[in-house]
């Protein structure tokens, strides 16, 4: 007994020095926020050029990762804003904070009685503003309160995304092994079952603990387990302190019940309204469709003159992201001009409905080390069953079939499969100029757009027997709509004139 008091009493000075440490770094820590407030706004800044990196590489994913992109994309997007607003305030309102403690200096309090004015005024003044010191007391609360309140907004929107984020995951393991069209039934009763849990704490977080005051021992071990796990997937347990530390006190209890409705305005608020300025201009799309505008986007000297006068973000972005189709130029002065058509993730699942096609790499992300490239399908193994069939369907001899005869195509079996890949995906455009078909008039070759990295084909045409003047090219492109899972068709008319 003598021994753990003794061991209590030697602890207890060392909680009072902490707790004077934290009072004195509590009374000087406006200085320590002002400096992360700066770095904060400056990486918040800078940061555009990572939200613009990460939605060009979600346009190049699907699947799970397309899932996981798009809810990073959706957390930085999200935290960035909500960073921003509060941290800007917080800067101002410390501001002003500063420059009251220096006003101070220089005035002391406030002296109603020197305003002379009538004692209804003086009195309600008195009782309304207070003391000066009063004055500063507020403003430092509500700086160091919105400090603490920013990473808890963020905190809070992080916990949901994780927990969104860790279904999607999972299911989509899931179904690499067990196809989801097989399974479809049981996936729909893991989703609702993990989302009426998560629904369950959500309602408890809102109500402030409705459950947690549930004495019913049954009913509180219940949804302990429920909470603890939820609490695990979703990493709230990261933030819980702060959270408790803001439920206890009044004033700070108001700023939560505002945090749902903060980030549901951040997230969705530019969508929620709509200034329409062009009463009498059509969606621009529509337009596009209909060769009613010239679209800058799909003409690469049009591009090149738009970066002239954009900021560093916006030429990122025109460099990074192309459209379907890039047109070499507007003002079309060569007798050989080009178009880029551009190879979409979304284009394998069309071109998987030609049988006779083999893919270069496996399907999916797969883990590439030690040799740093994807796994590569044995194109030649595939091409011999190939072969094997056709011996034995219309007995071939086999070695007739490797026989290169004078004036036969004298290809190897992979350069034969990247031809037959090259020509499926032809089938899926139509080309146009002036209602003709120039499908058989390109000549393509598989390339990379320079500023983007994307991969397609460039394709030459000739345009000798174009007149001067005003033509339009037509584009059509089978496209496969992965959110909808079907079939569609992409069209865009792209006029361009024809220079002597």
């Amino acid at each position: 007994m003598n021994k753990n008091k003794a061991k209590s009493n030697n602890k207890t000075p060392d909680k009072n020095i902490f707790s004077e440490w934290l009072e004195k770094l509590q009374q000087e820590s406006w200085q320590l926020e002002l400096l992360i407030s700066g770095l904060a706004l400056y990486g918040i800044f800078e940061a555009k050029s990572l939200l613009i990196d990460i939605s060009v590489y979600r346009s190049h994913t699907e699947g799970a990762l397309w899932n996981v992109t798009n809810l990073l994309l959706g957390l930085l997007y999200v935290g960035r804003i909500i960073f921003l607003i509060n941290l800007l305030a917080h800067i101002m309102i410390r501001g002003l904070w500063i420059g009251a403690i220096g006003l101070r200096y220089v005035s002391g309090d406030i002296d109603y009685d020197a305003l002379h004015y009538s004692k209804r005024f003086t009195r309600y003044l008195k009782k309304r503003i207070g003391t000066y010191d009063d004055f500063i007391e507020k403003l430092e609360k509500i700086c160091s309160v919105i400090f603490a309140y920013t990473f808890l907004l963020f905190l809070l929107f992080l916990s949901f995304v994780v927990f969104m984020g860790v279904i999607m995951v999972l299911i989509n393991l899931m179904s690499s092994v067990y196809p989801f069209e097989d399974y479809k039934t049981y996936y729909k009763i893991i989703g609702f079952s993990y989302y009426g849990l998560g629904l369950i704490v959500l309602i408890d977080f809102i109500s402030l603990g409705l459950f947690k005051k549930i004495k019913n021992k049954t009913i509180s071990k219940i949804y302990f387990y429920i909470y603890k796990f939820v609490s695990i997937v979703s990493l709230s347990f990261l933030y819980r302190p702060l959270l408790y530390n803001f439920l206890d006190e009044k004033f700070t209890r108001r700023l939560f019940f505002f945090s749902i409705p903060y980030i549901f305005l951040v997230a969705y608020g530019k969508n929620l309204f709509n200034n329409e300025l062009y009463t009498y201009t059509e969606n621009i799309t529509e337009y596009e469709k209909s060769g009613l505008i010239v679209p800058n986007n799909y003409y690469q000297d049009l591009r090149d003159k738009a970066l002239l006068y954009k900021n560093k973000y916006d030429k990122k972005w025109l460099n990074s992201s192309i459209p379907k189709i890039v047109l070499n130029a507007y003002y079309m002065e060569t007798s050989f001009p080009s178009v880029f058509i551009k190879i979409e993730t979304s284009d394998r699942n069309l071109l998987k409905k030609n049988k006779a096609l083999s893919p270069i790499y496996k399907e999916g992300v797969k883990f590439t080390f030690p040799n740093g490239q994807s796994p590569r399908v044995e194109i030649d193994s595939i091409m011999r069953q190939r072969i094997d069939s056709l011996y034995r369907v219309n007995n071939y001899k086999k070695d007739t079939l490797f026989v290169v005869k004078p004036g036969q195509d004298s290809l190897s079996i992979e350069e034969k499969n990247y031809k037959n890949i090259m020509d499926s995906f032809m089938d899926l455009i139509d080309i146009k100029i002036d209602n003709i078909n120039y499908n058989d008039s390109l000549e393509c070759k598989y390339g990379k757009y320079p500023s983007s990295g994307d991969i397609g084909f460039l394709c030459h045409f000739n345009s000798k027997s174009l007149s001067v003047g005003y033509h339009e090219l037509s584009f059509k492109k089978r496209i496969y709509l992965k959110q909808k899972k079907k079939d569609s068709v992409f069209s865009v008319k792209l006029p361009f004139i024809k220079v002597e």
